[in-house]
């Protein structure tokens, strides 16, 4: 991926690729490519994924569970508790993903108001993890548009938190039904699926990032 897939990407107008491998929870990798918007996904990155005949072969023949997510970043929570806003066309490089190790949490929230999501995880969730040492950033992710090869049936939310060890990362996995008992978010949060995973390496487009 690194030395061909990627590069391809970023050429196609991917703002990074980050490979992270679960050691908790699935799916065993676990990478995360910050794009622009789903337009991403067309002409350039159409032209790479169908003339990429190694790269059919392994989705279709090599890889199980195999599932491309799309989500809108809609909350960001620094370390130092500034809620940033959300990635634009010209992405600021402090604000990309960059944890040695992260913790992914997909959730529903059937019959919640989107508000009350939003708010949860400002005011309870991150500021809570925010105090634990090593606590980088946290992202509140809703899912966008479908991807338009791969669309996937994964869960409407998901949290990415970054940690600065993998250690870090693993002792925050008990967190969320902690921080859900005390605030009454168990009203708000269902069907949470958790994973730890650990950062392999990242690719950047350099002509993007501010």
């Amino acid at each position: 991926c690194k030395n061909r897939h990627w590069p391809d990407l970023v050429g196609a107008g991917f703002f990074s690729a980050n490979g992270y491998e679960s050691v908790t929870g699935g799916p065993f990798v676990c990478n995360i490519y910050e794009i622009e918007g789903i337009d991403v996904f067309y002409n350039k990155y159409e032209s790479v994924r169908s003339d990429d005949e190694q790269l059919k072969v392994i989705v279709e023949k090599k890889i199980s569970n195999h599932s491309l997510t799309v989500y809108d970043q809609v909350v960001s929570f620094a370390a130092g508790g500034e809620i940033a806003q959300q990635i634009t066309a010209k992405p600021i490089l402090r604000d990309s993903v960059i944890g040695p190790a992260v913790l992914v949490i997909r959730f529903e929230a059937p019959g919640v108001k989107v508000d009350s999501v939003l708010d949860f995880f400002k005011a309870s969730y991150f500021p809570r993890l925010a105090a634990y040492g090593g606590f980088i950033r946290g992202r509140l992710l809703r899912q966008a548009e479908k991807h338009p090869v791969y669309p996937s049936n994964q869960s409407e939310w998901c949290v990415v938190v970054e940690w600065a060890s993998l250690s870090d990362a693993c002792n925050s996995e008990v967190l969320l039904s902690k921080i859900l008992a005390d605030t009454n978010g168990t009203d708000i949060v269902s069907d949470v699926i958790e994973n730890v995973a650990k950062h392999v390496c990242s690719f950047r487009n350099s002509e993007v990032w501010g």
